[in-house]
């Protein structure tokens, strides 16, 4: 009777650990795959070719990436309880533009009670050296023929962004006639 009694234990704690460890492995293990993941409803963000990935001290990823529309979207994951978890998803900017210099988007999300704002965007024209978000520069980098920068905010969702030549000149948004 003892036997049968510690042989069913054995078999619901294997069937526990088990089901513990199927749970485990269908979360997602990497921030692409908890974007994938977050894409497979709603396929108008959807993930189709990645740019770039910009790890943050805070446990926090921004993936830069293609949807399928072929357009730049940005997305914030969030490493929780050893899983990531999509925590906004921001729209889509176009890759070219004849009239603007810079292409931008902000994305609010809260993160440890905490809100923060991230801007985010192209830079299209290749005068524009400096960009200024809320008094923080942003940070620049090369994605595949494409010059994108981000900058991440405490706060509301602010889009005071200035733009600067390498004179440290502001330069408009938008480009004038005498200019293109």
């Amino acid at each position: 009777m003892l036997w049968k009694k510690a042989y069913a234990y054995f078999i619901a704690t294997v069937l526990f650990i088990g089901l513990l460890f199927f749970l485990w492995y269908k979360q997602p293990q990497t921030p692409l795959s908890a974007l994938e993941k977050h894409s497979e409803n709603e396929p108008t963000i959807k993930y189709s070719t990645m740019i770039k990935q910009i790890d943050m001290a805070s446990g926090e990823s921004l993936l830069f990436y293609y949807n399928y529309n072929k357009n730049l979207a940005c997305a914030v994951i969030k490493k929780q309880f050893g899983f990531y978890k999509v925590i906004s998803v921001s729209s889509e900017i176009a890759c070219n533009s004849d009239s603007l210099r810079a292409g931008m988007l902000g994305a609010g999300y809260e993160d440890d009670k905490t809100f923060k704002c991230l801007i985010w965007g192209i830079i299209y024209d290749s005068a524009v050296k400096k960009l200024v978000s809320n008094n923080n520069e942003a940070q620049q980098f090369e994605g595949p023929g494409l010059r994108l920068f981000y900058t991440i905010n405490e706060g509301s969702l602010n889009f005071d962004c200035r733009l600067y030549d390498s004179a440290g000149i502001e330069l408009p948004l938008l480009l004038s006639d005498k200019e293109t």
